[in-house]
């Protein structure tokens, strides 16, 4: 993870702070926050939120643990957060992939954008799609 990532993940958690803070009118945080990765451990969302959680535990003062919950295409952890108690102590830290579900699924067991409050964009990762320079042409598109 580059040092460029760094400013934006403390300003998530300060966006966080001030947020929730606000919001409960009490003292925020005062117990372990939970990160929910939708996505199996070791992938980039995976290693982009465990930097995310190290810093805001430093700058809360609370423990912050990413909780992988990998399944159908992110459902599964999105409907952990949606389903948890909505204190800010329960976070989704997801891709872009989280808003297009009703593309990969003909029944949701969300609506990704009035089931959650979004708090901060984390970042960018471009994708690209490649194929071997070797790979030969099938005989529909030769016709072409």
């Amino acid at each position: 993870m580059s040092r460029r990532w760094i400013p934006t993940i403390v300003c998530l958690g300060l966006a966080i702070t001030f947020n929730l803070s606000w919001a409960q009118g009490g003292k925020f945080p005062d117990q372990l926050i939970k990160v929910i990765v939708p996505f199996a451990p070791g992938g980039g969302v995976d290693q982009s939120a465990r930097v995310l959680a190290r810093q805001m535990q430093t700058r809360l003062g609370v423990a912050v643990v990413v909780d992988n919950r990998p399944g159908a295409s992110g459902t599964v952890g999105s409907k952990v957060v949606q389903t948890a108690t909505p204190d800010g102590y329960t976070l989704l830290y997801s891709a872009a992939t989280h808003i297009l579900i009703h593309l990969v699924m003909s029944k949701p067991p969300y609506d990704p954008v009035n089931d959650f409050a979004p708090v901060a964009r984390v970042g960018e990762a471009p994708l690209m799609m490649v194929n071997n320079a070797h790979t030969q042409r099938t005989n529909s598109q030769r016709s072409h």
